[in-house]
Formats: structure tokens, C-alpha cells, sequence
């Protein structure tokens, strides 16, 4: 018959000091911003996406794979929360050159730099008194040999903006054009030598200020034209304007108007309108509301919109176009997330995920990977800290590897996890078997054992065979914690509302004994490698408090 063996509590270890080098992780894995982002910007040949905001950091995503490449700028080895927002080192505006070899950055804190996109060193920092960092205010010049940074300086209870021209392979300030504004909208620099900008007169806050575009010619800084429009954006190709229209009678939308003789085309359709962005052809406009996530594309000609991207969320902060126009990159969604649209068929083309909150972490058993669960399911490679595969973008709160590391095993879910259930082959990253939402979900602790069957529900917990490549296994799953012995043999389970632990025959389904582990309920359950140990931590015990060992150690049950 089987008896519970005696139940030991050991005695909690005394304390030992920790060297100071010991608190500090050595290796930190990461993915995507960890804030939002306020900064995007597509390289010239569409292989590349930049991002940056309020985490300081710069991130060069590689488009085909959908993986971050290489990160510029910010603190290594820190693992301090997002800054707040307008942090001095946050990101506010990106711009590549006309080769994408480089790539120049604007911060909050004024200053400009410039990055070998090839070595992935900063060359060199431009650092005005004091810079524009609202709007479109950082941008090459067509010819490359320039950077336009749109400067302000206080003069008494004022500001004043004007256009700094910086050479752009050293920096030095080359001649500065000076406006009629206080701050500055749009900046825009033309294939034909003109500089097109848009600013206003008096806050940029104000219910009423006074606005208009300005054309200079680049190489002389002359006013060729100026048009009495408090404009917000301009096309690239130099053909349109934009603003907004915030007390007509048919609410907050934006109004066309033509840079060649400065009338108004027409009102757009699209409603509660925050910010726009021309197509680099002229020919639509993308526009961004402050409410949802939607993005409306007006066609410049009708002035009607043709397509629309889905809303939802609290508004998006920052998009940007490639170079042909058949991309748009928009952010930052849930956790600093990027998503880049295919505009023919409007289609999520990739996602570029943002840090969020990781849930569970588990190794593989020889040590070379480790599954990271959150708003998704993480594959990285320890030894290079580098994330090697997304198994999917849907709510996860678990991962288990099988004991030879052949299998992982998962429960993605639809709005929430726990709903389904999916096991992956390690070796190929395909999945080998998936269960959908039926009976025994939901289901948020997971164990693999051996086996071609089992009881289909052992208590509260459910079994789901599987076969792959002639391999029979079973995985268990519980909406409650639970745990499976190395040989397969016991299933332990809490005796739910009480905090018993309860032994299972995991072959026959026949319940062996019941152990008083815990006055309240039973929070983690736990084998020991070679099967000798129980480990069990229950809401009556903080583990925290014996160095992290759990705060009850109960013997094996033995056969006798």
C-alpha cells in the first residue's frame, strides 16, 4: 500500500552575505522599446525601420525577418523602467540619408547625432543652444550635404525659430535662416532647391495662433512665397499642405491646400483628426486620430477616403511611409509595439514587438535556450542573448519543455491565455500538435510525461495525448497548479478550497493520498529532478523568507 512518509520541515539556513557583483544580472535579454515610441523612419531601399522614444533607445529592425537588428544609443545593463515622458534623452525624430548609411537622431535634450549605420558608432553631435524638437524638424537635404534642423533661441519672454544648415559629414554649422515664427510645424527640403516650412506666430497651444508657409530657395535662404496657412504637414514632392480645421461644422478634420498658388483643394473626409502624412508621391495622405488606433488614406484628388486600418486602442503617436509608398509603419501599439502595413492588400506585413511584461521564463534542459511568456512566446539563444524565433504574438502565460527538449509546449489564447493549447518540435520550430478551446481549458500550468495514454481528467486536471514523428507523449494542463513526477508516474494536485495536497496515480487516475501540506490555498507544486522531493508553496508561506527555497519540503511517497 502507498503511505505518506513523515513530513519534515527543515530548518531555515542562516543568511550568507552576497558579494556585490552577484546582484547584478549577467545578461539581460531584451526585445522591442520598453516605452512609447515617437520616432520612425524607413531607409531609402525599404530594408530597414528605425525606431526610437522614450526609452532612449534607437532600435534598426530588419524588415525581412521582423527581428531587431542592432540598437544604437542608450544605457547597456540597465534594468531601470521606461523614463517618463519628454526624459531629456528620449527620442523624438529620425532621419536616414539618401544612401542609408546614416542616420541621424533629434533628442529632447537638443542635441543632434549622427551614426555610422556600417560600424554602428556615432560620428559626431551637433549640439545648438537649443533645438525645435516638436513636429517634422530634422531632415536631409536633397543632395545629402546638409542636415535641416529647425533651432530656437529665448529672447526675452519669446521664442524665436530659425533654419540651421549643418554639413553633414562634420557637423559644422554651415548658415542659419531666420523665420518670422515661434515654433515650427513642417520642414521639408524639395529635389527642385526649395525649403518648404510651415510655423506660427505665438504658442503652439494657443486657441488662435497665427500662422503661415514659407518657401525659401535652400542655397540663397529667400522667401519665394508665403502663404497665410497654419499648416501641419507638408507633401514630399512639394505639391500639397495640410492643416487643421478644429471649429468647423462638421467637427476636427483636415483641409488641402495647394503649394502652388496656396487655395484651398478641399476638406477631407476623415473626422477627429491629430496627424498627417503624405505619401511620398503626393497622391494620399494618411491621417491619425487621437482616440484610436484607425489610420484613414484620403486620396488627395477626391479628397474621399479609399481604405482604412482598424481602430481600437488610445491613438497612435507616430507613422511613417517607405520610400515607394507601399509600406507604413505605425506606433507604438499595447507595450511598444510596431506594425508594418502592406498597402495593397492592408495586411499586417510584420510586427515589430515592444518589451512587455514577462510572465513565466523556462530553460530547455541542456541550458542553450530559454521560452520567454508575455504578450508572446520568445525563443532566445542564451549564449548570444540574441531572440531566435516569435512562436506566436497571442497571450501566453506558459512554456514547459519536454525532459529530452524535443518538445515545448504552450497555451496561447485568443483575448486571454490558457484557451488552446500548441507543442512546437524544438528542432524545426513547427508545431507538432494543437489542441483548440475545448474541454480542460483554461489551462495555465502545463507538464509533459511519457506515455501513449492516460485518464482524459485526473481531479481537475486534463490530459492530451499527442503523437509526432512516432513519438507518443502526453501533456497535462490545470487551471490550477500542478505537477508531474520525472517518470510519469504521480500527478500532484491541491485539494481546492483546502490547502491539501493531493497524489495521484497518473496511469490509472486512482487518487493514493492526501497530504495536509498548507492551511490556505496551494500555490506552485514542484518534483525535484530525481523524483525524491515535493516541493509545494502555499498563500500560508513566503518562500522569499528561506533565501527562495519554498517554505515546505514534504518526502516522496514510497510504496510499501
Amino acid at each position: 500500500m502507498l503511505a505518506p512518509a513523515q513530513v519534515t520541515a527543515p530548518q531555515v539556513p542562516q543568511k550568507e552575505e552576497m558579494s556585490a557583483d552577484t546582484r547584478n544580472p549577467d545578461r539581460i535579454l531584451r526585445v522591442g522599446h520598453r516605452g512609447s515610441v515617437q520616432a520612425l523612419a524607413f531607409s531609402p531601399d525599404g530594408r530597414w525601420l528605425a525606431s526610437g522614444g522614450y526609452d532612449k533607445v534607437i532600435i534598426l529592425w530588419n524588415l525581412s525577418s521582423g527581428r531587431e537588428e542592432f540598437r544604437l544609443g542608450g544605457q547597456k545593463g540597465t534594468t531601470t523602467p521606461p523614463p517618463q515622458p519628454l526624459e531629456k534623452e528620449a527620442i523624438s525624430s529620425l532621419s536616414f540619408n539618401s544612401d542609408g548609411t546614416r542616420l541621424a537622431s533629434m533628442h529632447v535634450s537638443g542635441v543632434i547625432r549622427v551614426w555610422n549605420l556600417q560600424t554602428r558608432k556615432m560620428l559626431f553631435a551637433i549640439n545648438p543652444h537649443r533645438i525645435h524638437y516638436y513636429g517634422e524638424s530634422l531632415a536631409y537635404s536633397a543632395d545629402g550635404k546638409s542636415l535641416i534642423i529647425a533651432v530656437e533661441k529665448r529672447v526675452k519672454e519669446t521664442t524665436e525659430t530659425a533654419i540651421g544648415l549643418y554639413d553633414a559629414d562634420t557637423g559644422k554649422s554651415l548658415r542659419t535662416i531666420p523665420t518670422q515664427w515661434n515654433f515650427l510645424a513642417a520642414l521639408v527640403p524639395t529635389n527642385d532647391s526649395r525649403l518648404i516650412a510651415a510655423g506660427t506666430v505665438g504658442a503652439d497651444d494657443d486657441d488662435d495662433p497665427s500662422g503661415s508657409v514659407q518657401i525659401f530657395d535652400v542655397n540663397s535662404g529667400n522667401v519665394k512665397k508665403t502663404y497665410p496657412v497654419v499648416a501641419s504637414s507638408i507633401s514630399p514632392d512639394g505639391r500639397w499642405m495640410a492643416s487643421i480645421d478644429e471649429m468647423g461644422p462638421s467637427g476636427r478634420h483636415a483641409i488641402l491646400w495647394s503649394l502652388d498658388d496656396g487655395k484651398r483643394v478641399q476638406d477631407l473626409t476623415s473626422r477627429n483628426s491629430t496627424r498627417l502624412l503624405f505619401r511620398p508621391d503626393g497622391e494620399e495622405v494618411a491621417i491619425l486620430h487621437g482616440d484610436s488606433n484607425a489610420i484613414d488614406f484620403v486620396s488627395t484628388a477626391s479628397g474621399q477616403t479609399t481604405k482604412s486600418l482598424p481602430g481600437g486602442g488610445y491613438g497612435l503617436g507616430t507613422a511613417a511611409y517607405s520610400a515607394d509608398g507601399k509600406l507604413l509603419a505605425a506606433g507604438s501599439y499595447e507595450y511598444g509595439t510596431i506594425k508594418v502595413w502592406d498597402l495593397s492588400s492592408m495586411r499586417e506585413q510584420v510586427t515589430l514587438h515592444g518589451q512587455s511584461p514577462v510572465q513565466r521564463v523556462a530553460f530547455s534542459p541542456d541550458g542553450t535556450l530559454l521560452a520567454t511568456t508575455s504578450g508572446e512566446l520568445r525563443i532566445w539563444d542564451v549564449a548570444t542573448m540574441r531572440e531566435i524565433r516569435t512562436l506566436t504574438d497571442a497571450p501566453v502565460s506558459q512554456a514547459v519543455f519536454s525532459a529530452d527538449g524535443k518538445w515545448l509546449a504552450s497555451n496561447p489564447g485568443g483575448q486571454f491565455p490558457g484557451y488552446a493549447l500548441k507543442i512546437w518540435n524544438t528542432n524545426r520550430w513547427e508545431v507538432a500538435a494543437s489542441v483548440p478551446q475545448e474541454k480542460g481549458f483554461p489551462a495555465f500550468w502545463l507538464a509533459f510525461s511519457e506515455g501513449k495514454s492516460a485518464p482524459q481528467k485526473i481531479g481537475n486536471v486534463w490530459s492530451w495525448p499527442f503523437v509526432s514523428e512516432g513519438v507518443s507523449r502526453i501533456v497535462w494542463g490545470s487551471s490550477s497548479a500542478m505537477a508531474v513526477s520525472p517518470d510519469g508516474k504521480w500527478l500532484a494536485q491541491p485539494a481546492v478550497p483546502t490547502g491539501a495536497v493531493e497524489i495521484w496515480d497518473a496511469t490509472s487516475g486512482q487518487k493514493l493520498q492526501s497530504i495536509p501540506a498548507h492551511k490556505l490555498a496551494v500555490a506552485k507544486l514542484s518534483f525535484s529532478r530525481d523524483g525524491r522531493w515535493l516541493i509545494t508553496v502555499g498563500q500560508d508561506s513566503n518562500p522569499m523568507m528561506v533565501q527562495g527555497q519554498p517554505g515546505v519540503m514534504l518526502s516522496y511517497p514510497r510504496v510499501s
